[in-house]
């Protein structure tokens, strides 16, 4: 006979009076997910300017080849009231100038690009602009303003200019009021994967222009002329004891060009070009003035004209954007510009002893570029229409109308040439970057190029007021001698960006177990003001609701961030 231990077992444990609670059960296993090292506050502005230099993430790579590894020492601040988020100033200070944007905005995330803003900068005399934009995100239509205010010191004119800009498409044009000039123009699309872009900065009069392109018009039917009535003939005057030599016959009446030769001349020869001229012998009678009027316009928008083809695959859930992204771009210096860019999320294990036993892994953030320029055709001949002349407004400065501040991130973005044709092509160069960020704390970059090579480390502290000091050793291969840089940013306002590590699996197997994200988690991966992820959460129905408002918020400006 065998005695039922486990059913006494159980009738004393419920019947006994000081039996304690059962202990609470061990908290789920988390991933940390951490916010990127930059707070989202770059591209504000670029609604002042072409579409054209923010295609392909080549702002991305931009800043991948140049953030914190540059030499010198430099500071930043970026500060927003807590009083009024409306207002904003980000300034940029460095040994030889410094730039500085005092900034209103609307606070809703759809008028991201309705803004008016004041831009100064010290690296040249008088470079004061006033920036304003609006946006209708429901049609996608624009318009915008930069004005300088120091017109005398400066010299630069005012620019204004529209656009049309949707996920897929976007077009647009600058022009200079003051003399009616063209400055710019570009049209971009999407489709599926690829992007297209195209970008011309004539630089010419718009009424040039329209004369070129109008069609010639027809030249008037003679009328049948009356009867002529023979004339009495003159009287012959005596001749002189000398006669003269007989005059040669007169040459024949030249023929008068079409119009449109005569805008194919004016687009070839009065900038510079030639192309509308005939050969020499040629009949002008047996010409065709649409190939010339065609050869003349394609020889003269050559120069100035720039083209990408881009792919990258549509973005996974709640990532940022694409995993990668190849571009191939013509520039307008006669420059080809390969480039590459790849961000990826991944999970790896927590080493950190002083890390609580339910965090299982955390995200980390790997970014990779690679780009290589170099010349596919020689610099034509002539002058090529002026260089863009307006300084490159930074990110965080001023300087520069429009028109120059596109071209110049054009140029700093994807290899392109920001002088005209007849100032050479780029030399050729090759530059792989990488920066890794282990955690919220820590970031990792560098650089290795044909001519030069860096290296820089970041440590970020994060409060009400963050900052981040970070600090870089730049080698030039010509020199040989190490050059070193350091920079502090000081911060409170942009909005946090984070992104889940994708489900990693090497040799068939996965790498790391996934389980199911706490509150806290899910807000911080949703944009939320939390940094670390706590244990235990006061409020769980409070915590989600504004992890559903942060998630719709970023939603919203996500939809915005991706027009073109």
């Amino acid at each position: 006979m065998s005695w039922p231990w486990h059913g006494l077992y159980g009738w004393a444990a419920s019947a006994w009076p000081w039996q304690g609670p059962e202990p609470p059960p061990p908290p789920a296993p988390v991933v940390l997910v951490p916010p990127f090292f930059q707070r989202d506050v770059r591209g504000l502005s670029r609604f002042t300017r072409s579409s054209y230099p923010y295609l392909a993430a080549r702002p991305h790579l931009r800043r991948l080849m140049s953030d914190h590894l540059g030499a010198g020492l430099r500071g930043k601040l970026l500060l927003s009231p807590p009083d009024d988020p409306r207002v904003s100033v980000r300034a940029k200070l460095r040994k030889d100038g410094g730039s500085m944007v005092l900034r209103w905005q609307p606070t809703s995330a759809a008028a991201l690009h309705t803004f008016v803003e004041l831009a100064a900068s010290l690296d040249r005399a008088g470079d004061v602009l006033l920036r304003g934009s609006y946006l209708h995100p429901g049609s996608g239509l624009g318009a915008f303003l930069v004005a300088p205010l120091a017109k005398q010191l400066s010299g630069e004119a005012a620019q204004v200019g529209v656009r049309y800009s949707t996920p897929q498409l976007a077009a647009g044009a600058i022009v200079t009021p003051r003399n009616g000039e063209l400055a710019t123009a570009w049209a971009a699309a999407r489709l599926g994967g690829l992007t297209l872009g195209l970008q011309v900065a004539p630089r010419t009069p718009l009424r040039s222009i329209l004369e070129a392109l109008t069609p010639p018009p027809q030249p008037p039917t003679p009328s049948p002329s009356a009867p002529s009535t023979p004339s009495k003939p003159a009287p012959a005057t005596p001749a002189p004891a000398t006669a003269a030599p007989p005059s040669p016959p007169a040459p024949p009446a030249a023929r008068t060009p079409s119009r449109s030769r005569s805008a194919a001349s004016l687009l070839g020869l009065g900038l510079g070009l030639g192309g509308g001229e005939a050969g020499p012998g040629s009949d002008p009678e047996d010409a065709d003035p649409l190939g010339e009027k065609l050869a003349a316009a394609a020889a003269w928008l050559r120069p100035r004209t720039s083209a990408l083809l881009a792919y990258s695959p549509p973005p996974a859930a709640g990532a940022p954007g694409p995993s990668f992204t190849a571009c191939v771009e013509l520039g307008q210096a006669g420059d080809l510009t390969f480039s590459f860019f790849q961000h990826v999320a991944v999970t790896r294990q927590v080493v950190n002893p002083f890390e609580e036993e339910e965090v299982v892994g955390i995200t980390n953030y790997l970014d990779v570029g690679l780009q290589l320029t170099t010349a596919v055709r020689p610099p034509a001949s002539g002058a090529a229409g002026t260089a863009p002349g307006p300084a490159v407004a930074a990110a965080g400065g001023g300087g520069g109308g429009a028109a120059g501040a596109a071209a110049g991130a054009g140029a700093a973005a994807g290899g392109v040439g920001a002088a005209g044709a007849g100032a050479g092509a780029l030399p050729a160069s090759v530059n792989l970057a990488a920066s890794w960020q282990l955690n919220k704390n820590w970031l990792l970059k560098a650089r290795l190029g044909s001519d030069s090579a860096a290296a820089a480390i970041g440590i970020r502290a994060w409060s009400a007021v963050s900052a981040y000091l970070t600090a870089c050793v730049v080698v030039d291969y010509a020199t040989r001698t190490p050059r070193y840089g350091g920079e502090l940013v000081i911060e409170n306002w942009g909005p946090l960006r984070y992104e889940r590590g994708s489900d990693d699996v090497a040799a068939g197997r996965a790498l790391l177990q996934r389980h199911e994200a706490s509150p806290q988690e899910r807000a911080n991966a949703a944009g939320g003001a939390g940094v670390v992820i706590r244990r235990t959460v006061p409020s769980p129905d409070a915590s989600a609701k504004a992890a559903q408002k942060a998630a719709a918020l970023e939603s919203e400006r996500r939809e915005v961030a991706a027009l073109l």
